[in-house]
Order: structure tokens, then sequence, then C-alpha cells
């Protein structure tokens, strides 16, 4: 059973801190002021958006940025690194998201350098969040860590829209990278230190990084970390003068400064490098550090630089392809609410596997040389893993059972039958893959998946064992999501209705059981959190082979109507409608009465009145629907049975449609007035 801390929930939130590490007694603050907040209340695992801002008392040529590797938070994306020129009097706003991982974790700190002064440092007070300020105290050195006192004075500060999500950039991993040779020993930064010549050059740049798919188009590499640099030749490693992350669309502006050595221009190129707070790509090779890739260097520019439209190499150009796939995928996950950790993209693939694979331990997507650009569907497949394995539940398998097995290694089959959770762990990844694939492959051009899941048809003679079958599992999950409707699949909920269910629902009462594990444990589920819909849910389960409680609507008895009357005449009649069934029926429903003539095989029914039955009506319950009907005037004289017919349009999905109708034993004649009454006509 999942044990819930509601303690502090609505804890209202953040503080600021800003103070300076001293090292020495004459020492004295930069002059810049550094404040961090956040309106958001603190939940424990849920993001929260924190507010920089940067307040210079003077032109600083150079200053650095940077929040801390804290213990107690998670840093997701945005700008929590920035390096760059601060002006006299001129705010600089930053935004990064951050999940607490408790209820009451500690400051979140973060730093900010300038040459020449004692490091500035700033906290996030989980006690103060949730106000529209920050407060900024100036603490002492021994304060250093500890929280802001409640009583520190208040200053408004407007609200603000979340920032669209962006990754937080990162640098390349060593040893190496691929198209570098060995990283230099010293900095340009630390040279100039040592050589006592220090000049900051201001420094922007904008272009688009970009690479060819299979089909020969241009896509964007979207939120990648690209760097700026200043090429210092051999002697020096070429500083990072500003660093910032691609849009959607490959798109960069960069602004910084470099530290020259007496040198009023600097020698600038960009790197795009595959590393961020939410994927690295980089060889399937211990030695191999992440893919980077360079511009060539525009020499002696003082302004700003356009690079325009860069291209990864096409040998690579699958790393760029599958750091997007990554992305979508995490960008797609955001939207559900969910803060996703970071994964390794290793590609090509070395290992002997005949497929792509997830590794638990190490979260790291193993991806087939040709798959990025061949089957998209797989990489989103393989995230589809990670998802289950980090935030839901994804007890480990036995593939090697048998089934679907290749020749020294362990498999499974979408259409067959396995044992054990293998249609759990594979089926929502296959379901995330589909699900995935298609909310993008219209804009990203992706070929068709490598089977259709919503249409699947389980091997012959494995119906019985449907819940067995990843397939079907995925099947039934892409049913209910999607928006493509047919027969026995009317629903189209929003991935975050599937989602909540996956992460929220508690399926037992064992401590090391949270989440379901099978698609009968997800039914058990939407029952319970999605009761309303539960009869679509169903029939999307029949629909693919797995049977689930439905309700029965009879008419159990109704009443015989008069044996005689007239064109108008009006008559009370009383039938019970049963919920012959084993669950509720959801929705509301109509009872129709019709006057029919000939036989089962000839009949000819006139519809001519109407009850309205409400919604919910428990399995095992009947009413009695108690309604005066009247003849119409229009009707031609002759013998009628009255039959009644239960959700005659279908409104509640059923066991069976075909016992909703009861006609009555006896014959209603419709005759002129004066045959009913005895007096003559007129």
């Amino acid at each position: 059973m999942r044990l819930n801390n509601t303690g502090k929930q609505n804890l209202a939130v953040l503080a600021l801190l800003a103070f300076s590490s001293v090292p020495g007694q004459g020492d004295i603050g930069a002059p810049v002021g550094l404040s961090l907040s956040s309106v958001d209340e603190l939940r424990a695992g849920q993001p929260v958006t924190v507010i920089v801002v940067l307040e210079p008392g003077e032109n600083i040529p150079y200053a650095t940025f940077e929040v801390d590797h804290p213990a107690y938070w998670q840093v997701l994306d945005g700008s929590s690194r920035w390096s760059g020129a601060l002006e006299n009097g001129k705010m600089i706003e930053l935004r990064f998201r951050a999940v607490p991982l408790s209820e009451d974790p500690r400051l979140l700190m973060a730093s900010l350098k300038v040459d020449g002064y004692p490091v500035v440092r700033a906290g996030l007070d989980p006690r103060r969040m949730g106000r529209r300020f920050p407060e900024q105290v100036r603490l002492e050195p021994e304060q250093a860590g500890k929280a802001a006192p409640r009583e520190a004075a208040e200053s408004y500060y407007p609200q603000f829209e979340p920032d669209v999500l962006l990754p937080e950039p990162a640098e390349a991993t060593l040893p190496r990278v691929p198209g570098e040779g060995s990283p230099r020993l010293q900095t340009e930064e630390a040279h100039a230190t040592k050589s006592g010549a220090r000049s900051a050059v201001a420094v922007s740049a904008t272009g688009r990084w970009t690479f060819l798919d299979a089909a020969g188009v241009r896509r964007g590499v979207r939120n990648a970390t690209v760097e700026l640099r200043n090429d210092n030749g051999n002697f020096l490693v070429d500083l990072v003068c500003g660093r910032s992350t691609t849009d959607g669309n490959g798109n960069f502006a960069i602004t910084g400064a470099c530290f020259g050595i007496a040198d009023p221009t600097a020698d600038l190129y960009v790197r795009l490098v595959l590393n961020n707070s939410v994927v690295e790509v980089k060889p399937d090779n211990t030695s191999a550090g992440t893919y980077t890739f360079r511009s060539p260097v525009v020499n002696n520019t003082a302004g700003p630089v356009t690079f325009g439209t860069l291209t990864v190499p096409a040998s690579t150009a699958g790393a760029a392809a599958a750091h997007n796939l990554v992305m979508r995928a995490q960008q797609f996950m955001a939207t559900a609410g969910e803060s996703m950790t970071k994964v390794t993209v290793l590609w090509p693939s070395t290992s002997d596997k005949p497929v792509s694979f997830y590794t638990k331990s190490d979260a790291s997507l193993h991806i087939k040389e040709s798959e990025p650009f061949k089957s998209q569907w797989t990489i989103f497949h393989e995230y589809g893993h990670h998802v289950l394995f980090t935030k839901a539940e994804s007890p480990a398998p036995d593939y090697d059972n048998g089934i679907c097995d290749t020749p020294g290694h362990p498999g499974h089959c979408v259409d067959l039958p396995e044992k054990g959770v293998v249609a759990w762990t594979e089926g929502f990844p296959d379901f995330l893959g589909s699900f995935l694939h298609g909310q993008f492959a219209a804009i990203d051009g992706f070929p068709k998946p490598p089977f259709d899941i919503e249409n699947l048809v389980p091997a012959a003679g494995s119906e019985a064992l449907a819940e067995q079958i990843e397939g079907v599992t995925a099947a039934i999950l892409l049913d209910l999501a999607d928006t493509t409707n047919e027969p026995g699949d009317s629903l189209s909920l929003t991935f975050s209705t599937i989602w909540d269910i996956v992460k929220n629902f508690d399926p037992s009462s064992a401590t090391t059981h949270n989440h379901p594990t099978s698609i009968l444990e997800f039914y058990d589920g939407m029952r319970q959190r999605q009761i309303g819909l539960i009869n679509r849910v169903a029939e999307t389960y029949i629909h693919n082979r797995i049977q689930r409680p439905l309700p029965d609507l009879v008419i159990s008895s109704a009443a015989n109507p008069p044996s005689l009357a007239a064109p108008g005449g009006s008559f009370t009649h009383t039938s019970v409608v049963r919920n012959a069934g084993t669950e509720r029926a959801n929705s509301a429903f109509t009872l129709r009465y019709f006057l029919a003539t000939g036989t089962s095989t000839t009949m000819v029914a006139v519809p001519f009145a109407s009850h309205d039955m409400g919604a919910n009506m428990l399995a095992g319950t009947g009413f009695n629907a108690v309604e005066t009907l009247t003849i119409p005037a229009s009707i031609a004289p002759g013998s009628y049975k009255l039959m009644v017919c239960a959700d005659f349009d279908n409104r509640v999905p059923e066991l069976s449609d075909v016992n909703n109708c009861k006609t009555s034993a006896t014959t209603l004649v419709v005759a002129l007035a004066d045959a009913v009454t005895g007096l003559p006509s007129r």
C-alpha cells in the first residue's frame, strides 16, 4: 500500500537569500544582487519554477551563475547555468525548474562568480515559497546554508507564466569527443589570470543547427546545448564564452563574453553538444564522450556573428535524430506533469543483441544504427521502459521462457502470450511508442511503425490468454487514448487520464506493489478512478478479446394494452426495466414504445412514445416505468402488438443487444371512434 505524507502539502513557499562567501575580513562582495524566488507551492516530487534575479550595481564584463548540485532537489531544465556581461542598473531575470525530493528539503543554493570578488551565494528557502516576491536577506558567512528567518521583509514580485520547457545545457563528457583531439589542460581564463592580462570582449552569435533525415529533409536539432567558444590555438583550452540551447527548430542565440590576452577581438565558433539535463547521446564505447559538432571559426570578430545554417555530418546524423526523439518523448511526458530523469542514448549500439534495448541500472537506451531514421517507434518504445521503470512499476520479467526466444538471446513477441509480467512491461512501452509516433509522425516525417498495434490480431488459438499478450495490452491502451474510433472503441481519453491510472492507482495492499502490472489491474484502476466511463472501457477490452463486466438492459415485464382503442386515444402502461448484467449502466437511456404488426421476420414497428431512464442503474436493480401512451391519430385501423424496448438507440454498451425488447401477449385493435364506443360515426 502506498503511504501518503499529507502533513506539508500546502506549504506556501518561497524565499531568497543572498550572501557572500568571505575568504578574508577585508573582502567586499561583488557589486551585484542575487536572489531566488518561486510562486509555486512546495509538494514533494512536483516541479516548481524558480526565478533568479541578477541586479548589477556597475558594469561587469563577465559573470557566471550556476545552481549547486543539491542532494534534496532535482534540477530539471531552464537557465540553471548562465554566463555573460552585466550592465549597471539593468536587471536580468532567469528561470529554471526544480523538483523537491522531500516535503522538507534544505535550501536550494546557487552562486554568482565575478572575477576579483568573493562568490555571491543565494538560497531558495522552501518554508517561504509561494509568495509573489523575492525577499533578500544579507547573511553572515557562518549562516550560509541555513534557512532565512520567517520575519524577513517582503517585497512584491509580479506573477509570471512558466517558461516553455527547456533542458539545462550540459558540457560534453570526456575523455574525448568525436571529431576533436584530447582535451587541453589549461583554460584560457586561468592562463589570462596567470599572465595578468584579462580583457573581456562582449560577443553574440545566432544560427541554426540541423541534420538531414533519411529522406534528405532538413530537421532542426531541438533543445540541444550550443556553446560559443573562442579559438585559442593549440596551447590553450577554447574558453566557453556563452552557452545556450537551441529552440524546437534548431535555432540558437547566445550572448556572452570572451577573455582574451590583450586581444580586442575574438576568433569564434559554435559547438553543438548532444548533452543536456534530459539526454546525452554518445557512442556505445566507454572511451568515447558526448557527440559534439563544431562550426568553422570566424576570425577577428568584434560584433555579432551569424553562423547561418549548420549541418551535422551525414555519418553521425543518427545521433542528432536520436537526441530529437528523446526530447520529443521527455517533453511530451512533461505535458502530463511528469518530470523525467536523464537518459543516455548509446548509438550505434555495439551489443550482439539483435534489437535495441533499455538498461535500468544506468538509464541507457542502446539503439541500433539504422533505427533513429528507420524505426523512430523503437526509440519511443525504449523510452517507454524508462518511463515505466522510473515513474511506475516495471518488475523484471522472465524473457527466457521458451516463447519467441532466439538462440542465445531471450525474447518476446507482440502477438503471442508470454509468461509473468512480460505483457505489461513490454505492452506499455509498445503503447507509448505507438502513441508518440502518432503524435509526431506528421510533423517529423516518420515512417509507419513496424506493426499496427491498434489492429493487432493475436496468434491463432491464443485468444483465451489475451491478457498475457503484450500487443493486446498496447492495443487496449491505444484504443482508449486515440481519436480514431470504431465499433467497440468509442473513447478518446487524454494521455494524462491513462497515465493517472498507471502512476497513481494502487492495486494491492503490499508495500512492494503500488502500480498496475497487468492490463487487468489497469482495468481495476479505471473502475476506481473513472467509474463513469467503465462501460466504454469494458467495451474496448471485449473488442480486444478480454471479457469484462457489462450491464444488460432488459424489459422483464410489460403490461398488456387494452383490447380496443381509437386513434388519438390514451391509456396508462406499466413496464419493468432491469439491469440483468454484472455492471452498472453508466449512461442514461430511453424506453421506446412501438405499435407492431406482422411476424418476427416481417414485423413493421411504428414508434409512438418514449420514457427517459436515468444513468447509473446498478446491476441487478429494476425500475417501474409508468407512462401515459397516446395512440397516433394518423395510424391506420388494425390489430397491433405493443412492443417496449430498452436503450433502443444504443447509448449503453451491453452484454447483449438482442434482448432489449418485450412484446405484449395480447393484441390492441385500433378502430374508428364509433366502433370503439358503439355510437354512430359522424
